[in-house]
């Protein structure tokens, strides 16, 4: 169960799954998923889904409403994108965990980062500055002033 990550970002990323009910690019949400977590069987779905998608079009596209590729080529085509809807909803739990891995290692992988610059430069990120460097000078003293200021952009001679 999901339970580490809010309702709302399981919703977010789980955005891809609209790739598959647009008919002519069911194929391109497993590649979408392989990408972001790095999975080779993701990938290798994409292909397959790709293969089926451009596969079943190229039969498709002869002339003759009555041949043989367009009795194979329109019910691959129905049956892989109905197929990848079922397919995508039942990784969508592998995937949100493989992203949440991946969203935890990068920062793991950050905090050394920062760790290793501290190190280096002898500096800490994690001080408490709240107010900018400038603002700890001293402010200037007020000069009492005699009589009305005159701007001289107005002072007429």
């Amino acid at each position: 169960m999901l339970n580490r990550k809010s309702l709302l970002w399981r919703i977010v990323h789980s955005w891809w799954i609209l790739l598959t009910l647009i008919f002519f690019l069911y194929w391109s949400a497993f590649f979408y998923i392989a990408m972001r977590v790095k999975s080779k069987p993701f990938a290798i779905w994409g292909v397959v889904y790709a293969v089926t998608c451009f596969g079943g079009l190229a039969l498709i596209s002869s002339n003759e409403q009555e041949s043989w590729q367009m009795n194979v080529g329109v019910p691959l085509l129905l049956i892989s994108w109905i197929i990848s809807i079922i397919h995508a909803f039942k990784v969508r739990k592998e995937y949100l965990l493989r992203l949440e891995a991946r969203q935890l290692s990068s920062l793991r992988e950050e905090k050394e980062l920062k760790r290793k610059i501290e190190d280096e430069y002898g500096v800490d990120f994690n001080l408490n500055t709240t107010e900018p460097e400038h603002s700890k000078r001293p402010l200037p003293q007020t000069v009492p002033t005699k009589g009305n200021l005159i701007r001289q952009s107005s002072h007429n001679e």
